[in-house]
């Protein structure tokens, strides 16, 4: 934060958790050895780097990528089941691609496999076990692979192993110093533990380098917000309520946030979408006739 900062609100404000940082166990399922494909390697190849890469997370060095065309399009597959998924709330598509890859019998030397498997599992799982031991074995497989990193960190973080999910993420930096998504997540940690400038300036560099980012203005509104840049805090959540309309997070923080500045009328508004948009806590601050 700047010198220029206005103090710190003292009006309640709403919890870390309003940001989800970042992502039930399938069973009795059969394990499939899959028969190699060569002819279809290089369409199966395409698909899922293409997928890999509208996430925004980098491609596996060359000498880590699954080499088997069957593996490789079953990958394609499970990725585009997962894509938009949330960590802790799980859709019927996320719990098929989970069945999916575990249903693998052969992939265990391919550092993609168990890296997007820990992805699966974070998501549908209701602890992060599974998904830090799949994590750990793509580190294992691929040391050099940052989505592996990256992944060891978002399980550290669910199990709220903040220090070891920190350096999970930094050392997904040190590999590929442009990742954004370990940066917006080390921005949500330094968030969580009340470090302030931390968050800021993850932030900041996350939307310096993707100024379209789906969660940046929320995120970076909350810490504004907590920090007390009311002004600052306003100009990135009603950014967020454009972008994002039906995000009853952002509307909520938006009507503290103009509550704060004195601005009670267009407040209750914004509690008011949030409301109807399934803030069960905007009720008090949205009166109804």
């Amino acid at each position: 934060m700047t010198a220029g900062t206005p103090r710190a609100s003292k009006k309640p404000l709403l919890p870390i958790a309003v940001v989800s940082l970042a992502v039930v166990a399938g069973a009795g399922v059969v394990a499939v050895a899959l028969t190699s494909r060569p002819k279809d390697d290089a369409a199966a190849r395409a698909r899922l780097e293409a997928i890999i890469v509208a996430g925004g997370d980098p491609l596996a060095p060359a000498e880590c990528r699954a080499r088997n065309g069957a593996l490789v399009d079953r990958l394609a597959r499970a990725a585009v089941m997962l894509q938009d998924s949330s960590i802790g709330a799980p859709r019927p598509q996320d719990r098929d691609a989970l069945a999916l890859l575990s249903s693998v019998k052969d992939g265990d030397g391919a550092a993609e496999y168990w890296a997007l498997l820990a992805r699966a599992r974070l998501v549908v799982e209701p602890t992060p076990d599974g998904a830090l031991a799949a994590a750990k074995t793509a580190v294992a497989r691929c040391p050099a692979m940052a989505l592996a990193h990256n992944a060891v960190g978002g399980a550290e973080s669910r199990a709220h192993h903040d220090a070891l999910a920190i350096a999970a993420y930094k050392q997904a930096l040190v590999l590929a110093p442009d990742y954004v998504v370990p940066r917006f997540n080390l921005g949500l940690l330094a968030l969580r533990g009340n470090d302030l400038p931390g968050a800021l300036a993850a932030f900041d560099m996350v939307l310096a380098k993707d100024p379209l980012h789906p969660r940046a203005h929320l995120a970076r509104g909350q810490a504004r917000l907590v920090a007390g840049d009311v002004p600052g805090a306003l100009d990135d959540l009603e950014q967020a309520t454009l972008r994002h309309p039906g995000d009853g997070d952002a509307w909520m923080l938006l009507g503290q946030a103009r509550a704060t500045s004195g601005a009670h009328k267009t407040a209750t508004e914004a509690f008011c979408k949030a409301r109807a948009l399934g803030r069960a806590d905007a009720a008090t601050r949205c009166p109804t006739e």
